[in-house]
């Protein structure tokens, strides 16, 4: 019984979440920097979804559900403000922040610039082969 209650949850958060991508598509992105959902560029609380879908659609979905769909959803068009920016929703803010607006240190660049003679030196080798 507990088995075909989990299936019948994940079918509905299957059919919901392509409803709602049919429905809002692009509209409905995630904001990597700012970590927030948006709808049409406005955030939006993800606890207040299941309104949303039941005023402008006649939907009713679980509170909880409906959150859950509009993350999936969000996570699946991410954007960023920044250019150049990882959009990757799932990656921590302070693993990319460093990357985008610290210069790399002399240190790493002569690690760099060591790797890439090496790199260099052995395709050379496999040209003379």
């Amino acid at each position: 019984m507990e088995q075909l209650n989990r299936d019948k949850v994940s079918d509905l958060r299957h059919r919901g979440t392509q409803l709602v991508e049919r429905l809002y598509g692009q509209r409905i992105r995630y904001h990597v920097e700012h970590q927030q959902v948006q709808l049409d560029g406005e955030p939006i609380p993800a606890d207040l979804f299941y309104l949303v879908l039941h005023r402008d659609h006649g939907l009713r979905f679980p509170k909880r559900l409906a959150q859950e769909i509009l993350m999936k959803v969000a996570h699946d068009h991410p954007f960023s403000d920044q250019p150049g920016a990882s959009t990757d929703p799932y990656l921590p803010r302070e693993l990319v922040a460093p990357v985008l607006t610290d210069p790399p240190a002399p240190e790493d660049l002569s690690g760099l610039n060591y790797w890439m003679i090496q790199l260099r030196s052995m395709m050379q080798r496999r040209s003379l082969n």
